[in-house]
Formats: structure tokens, sequence, C-alpha cells
């Protein structure tokens, strides 16, 4: 079950590797799941604007895009996080960085695991899993 850090185009250091990915496992162990390889790799906002585009066709800029599958029940995927857009998201939403990022970490993974978030509905449920995994985490450190 190898759960990737890595850089794409940026310098970035994230901490808590080792919360985040027993609370990334956690997730899809609740769903019944098991994590296969799960890769992040964060970017800049530019570079995931390209991505939207050439594969999702979305002309815009987004903090995350999650690329993933599903065989039997094990969780496959790919996952791109924009950290500047994420930076810019917590001075927008007042949150702290570090809180921000991990909850776009997770919300790629409970995306995996069949949550969505275009409805309002949807989207409640998807920020209340969005802030039980991020107290998990929490509990962790």
């Amino acid at each position: 079950m190898p759960i990737v850090f890595a850089n794409r185009n940026i310098t970035f250091l994230l901490r808590h590797k080792q919360e985040l990915r027993d609370s990334i496992a956690k997730i899809i162990a609740d769903y019944g799941l098991r994590a296969g390889r799960i890769d992040y790799r964060f970017c800049d906002k530019h570079y995931i604007r390209r991505i939207n585009i050439q594969f999702l066709r979305h002309h815009y800029y987004t903090d995350i895009i999650t690329f993933g599958n599903l065989e039997g029940n094990v969780v496959n995927a790919d996952i791109l996080i924009a950290k500047d857009i994420v930076q810019e998201n917590s001075l927008r939403f007042g949150t702290a960085f570090p809180d921000e990022m991990a909850r776009v970490i997770f919300h790629g993974i409970l995306h995996l695991v069949g949550l969505n978030d275009k409805t309002e509905e949807e989207a409640k449920a998807m920020r209340s899993a969005e802030e039980k995994y991020l107290a998990y985490f929490h509990s962790l450190l």
C-alpha cells in the first residue's frame, strides 16, 4: 500500500507524512476498500491548469485533480495538488495552511471512495467527512 508524496515542479516540504498516510488508509478502510498505489504530486497552479485543460477540458485553475480507479476493492490514484492555490484558499477561508493542505489531500481520496460534491447536499456530506478525517489526523499528531 504505497502512498507517495512527491513534488512535480515546485519545492515543498510536506510535514506529518506518516500521519497523513495513516489518515488516508483509515478513510479507505472505513469505506470497505484497500489502498493500492496512491501518488500525490504537488505542483504549481499553472501546471495543474494545463492538466485540467488537457485531460478534463476544464479551462480554469483548481486546487486538486484526482485520477483514480478501483480494481475490485483496491483504490489506485494519481492526485495532483496545486500548493499555491491551497495556500491562497487557506488565506481566503481563514484556515491554517497545514489544515487546508490535509483537507485537500483527504478530499481527493473521499472522491475515490464514492463521495461527490456537485450538489449542496453532497458538498455538505463531503465537508463533514473532511472534518471527521481532519480531526482524526489531528489526534495522531
